[in-house]
């Protein structure tokens, strides 16, 4: 669908994974508060979602069509995978700032979600690398 300048608009789904992304980032404050063990339940998806958002970014402005092993990669709750697939890995290994945060986030996966007995400090460690660098970061090359 073009609009007015003659640039396409995103589809609905963009809109929908920005706004999921931003629950998810609201609901890792609230997972904060309640304890350690439940920021790990949801935290990476806000990282998960700002990535594909990425990606689906590019796709619009090359108005191309994705390859089949993006769009089965894209389905995945890989984050290094959803990096390198938004064309950030170069640009975010050598930001000083972010690449120590990021450090900290990509071993998050969905198998991590379900994890026992983390201790608060490991859960304020990601929630202060997701929501003070790595997911601004990522939301600024949308």
């Amino acid at each position: 669908m073009a609009t007015k300048r003659g640039r396409r608009r995103p589809p609905n789904n963009w809109n929908l994974n920005r706004r999921c992304a931003r629950v998810a980032a609201r609901r890792n404050r609230v997972a904060i508060e309640i304890g350690g063990c439940h920021l790990f339940l949801s935290a990476g998806y806000s990282v998960e979602f700002a990535l594909k958002i990425r990606i689906i970014a590019q796709l619009i402005k090359s108005d191309s069509f994705p390859d089949k092993k993006l769009a089965e990669n894209f389905y995945k709750h890989e984050l290094t995978l959803l990096r390198k697939l938004a064309g950030l890995d170069d640009e975010m290994d050598k930001d000083a700032a972010v690449s120590p945060q990021w450090d900290i986030v990509k071993d998050w996966s969905e198998q991590t979600r379900y994890a026992i007995g983390k201790q608060e400090k490991d859960a304020q460690d990601l929630y202060d690398a997701i929501e003070k660098g790595v997911l601004p970061w990522i939301k600024a090359r949308w």
